[in-house]
């Protein structure tokens, strides 16, 4: 089971994997898992024993059994008899971002995006009748079947067969893919019938002299060049680029008719977009500015993670989500490639990925100095115009990126205690009642204060920016300030100018009050003040959950000093 983004559902995965390890019948016939013989020209006993003729007809239809040509193929093809996955990349975005920003100027009309998702994409596709008795899920039922018309006795086997195709099977994303490809073919050609017609009676000279250089485009590549649109799709999520109001209402109007009409079920309204900028495939874009940034939240898990990994080591299934985060991020920064040299070791056949994604990994010399290059890396760069990608890559420019981080107290809630948020990241301490008495709710949130800067700095990459929301005007003062009076707070100051990973952090941290008052710096010992700038806005109080919430911090339940929160 995996969490869902911005649902409370788990998304169920399959073992396709399975047995990690080698099992073999009576008779020594080795056990493969369903991914391995889906991979290779798999070709079983009961094949050659059934000799009906329509069966023979489907053997030869699917190739088999394979020639001895075939087979060694397979050795240069990665040890797959599919063709590889041809994914959208975030590059393709940017290149057409390019073209129709151009059209944009000419004609004098805004870029607009239109982001959409497909509700359980995979279970919308169906498995072939002649997989289905591999596709069954076994378990042993405790006597809680809920479907009447399937009563079985407690302890005994029962069988849940698979019907459509969900996560961790082998080919299942190369066929998702390919039918989101015919998705796209489909949508270009209901939309060219509509907009084509529109752009050639267009009298404007701007649109006149845009299709003709267009055209000129179409004469050395042969394909359609004249579009004001672009339309991809990674998987389920889907990104649609488009000049000008009239036309976006358009192309909204065919893709939903192209949805309706292929029976897809959408994802909730959370997970949709129209206008001027989105996140898509973890990229957010946007589109006046013509930008491509990371998120923060991003930037904060990759640096996590990457700390985790060179300390102890990570699980490959941790680590390859790591790698396709990192190839994200080296596209949208223009990274060079020699970024990711010796980083794919574990995916190779001989790597920790061969033995099941629970294997440890543990990085080499040579990956520990890459991943500290990306450290560095993480820490001064987070985006670029989309322009950037017709140069090569080339030296990357330095600056330090700002991260937003909050922290609270609460003495009315059950249980009281101290809390702070970082872009996903949070913790939480819960304070005895019978300490209220000794501590003030203004000393709370001073300590909430240092101790979400200790803990935080230790997450963000290491030359990395904080700005610190307090909603406490004491807090605030305080640290910025020095102006407290009440010997409490004068103590609990001290004891945090005191620790030297305070001092560190507060190095790197500015300060705002939460209700948007001005900004203020950090003044730890013999510091010098580090620059003000002017605060952000709208970190007002608002209800949450069991407890309540300032600004992105949320109040949660439990006695983890440190966790994840994708929907806090």
């Amino acid at each position: 089971m995996r969490s869902r983004k911005l649902e409370a559902r788990w998304r169920r995965c399959e073992e396709g994997g399975a047995p990690r390890k080698e099992c073999f019948d009576e008779g020594g016939l080795r056990a493969l898992s369903i991914n391995e013989a889906s991979m290779i020209y798999h070709f079983p006993r009961h094949y050659w024993l059934d000799t009906r003729p329509e069966w023979i007809a489907y053997l030869q239809h699917r190739r088999l059994p394979a020639t001895a040509d075939m087979v060694a193929a397979l050795d240069s093809q990665r040890g797959t008899k599919w063709e590889p996955q041809r994914m959208p990349k975030l590059s393709d975005a940017m290149r057409a971002l390019v073209v129709l920003k151009r059209a944009s100027h000419l004609l004098g009309e805004p870029v607009y995006v239109i982001g959409d998702d497909v509700k359980d994409y995979f279970n919308h596709l169906v498995h072939a009748s002649e997989v289905l008795h591999l596709m069954n899920i076994v378990s042993l039922n405790a006597g809680d079947v809920a479907d009447p018309a399937h009563v079985a006795p407690a302890g005994s086997v029962v069988f849940v067969n698979e019907l459509r195709m969900g996560f961790g099977l082998h080919p299942n994303s190369i066929i998702a893919q390919e039918f989101s490809e015919a998705l796209m073919h489909l949508l270009r050609i209901d939309i060219d019938a509509i907009e084509d017609p529109i752009a050639e009676a267009d009298p404007r000279p701007s649109m006149q002299a845009y299709l003709a250089a267009r055209r000129q485009v179409e004469a050395r590549t042969g394909q359609h060049e004249r579009r004001l649109y672009a339309a991809l799709m990674y998987c389920d999520d889907s990104l649609l680029i488009t000049v000008g109001a009239a036309r976006t209402v358009r192309i909204l109007r065919v893709w939903r008719r192209l949805v309706r009409d292929a029976g897809l079920i959408m994802a909730i309204p959370e997970k949709r977009t129209v206008g001027v900028w989105c996140l898509w495939i973890g990229a957010l874009i946007f589109t006046p500015l013509a930008v491509v940034a990371v998120p923060r939240a991003k930037i904060v898990r990759a640096s996590e993670v990457i700390r985790r990994l060179l300390s102890k080591g990570i699980e490959f299934a941790e680590y390859r989500s790591l790698m396709g985060l990192l190839e994200h991020v080296r596209c949208i920064v223009r990274a060079p490639k020699r970024f990711t040299h010796g980083l794919y070791a574990p995916h190779g056949r001989d790597g920790e990925g061969s033995q099941g994604p629970n294997t440890l990994v543990r990085p080499s010399i040579f990956m520990t100095l890459q991943f500290r290059k990306w450290l560095d890396l993480l820490s001064s760069h987070c985006g670029c115009v989309v322009t950037d990608l017709l140069r090569r890559f080339e030296t990357l420019v330095d600056q330090a990126i700002t991260f937003l981080t909050a922290s609270d107290a609460a003495t009315d809630s059950h249980p009281p205690g101290l809390g702070g948020y970082c872009h996903g990241y949070y913790w939480q301490y819960e304070v005895a009642v019978e300490h209220l008495q000794w501590l003030h709710i203004t000393v709370l949130e001073l300590l909430a204060c240092g101790f979400n800067l200790i803990i935080t700095a230790r997450l963000l990459p290491s030359s990395a920016r904080m700005l610190q929301l307090v909603d406490a005007t004491a807090a605030f003062h305080t640290l910025s300030a020095e102006s407290e009076r009440s010997e409490v707070l004068i103590y609990a100051h001290h004891a945090l100018l005191g620790c030297h990973d305070f001092n560190k952090a507060a190095e790197l941290a500015d300060i705002t009050h939460g209700a948007g008052g001005g900004v203020g710096t950090f003044n730890s010992g013999g510091n010098s003040r580090l620059r003000g700038r002017e605060a952000p806005t709208g970190h007002g109080e608002a209800a949450a959950g069991n407890g309540r919430a300032y600004g992105q911090l949320t109040w949660l339940q439990g006695s983890e000093l440190t966790g994840r929160s994708d929907t806090c």
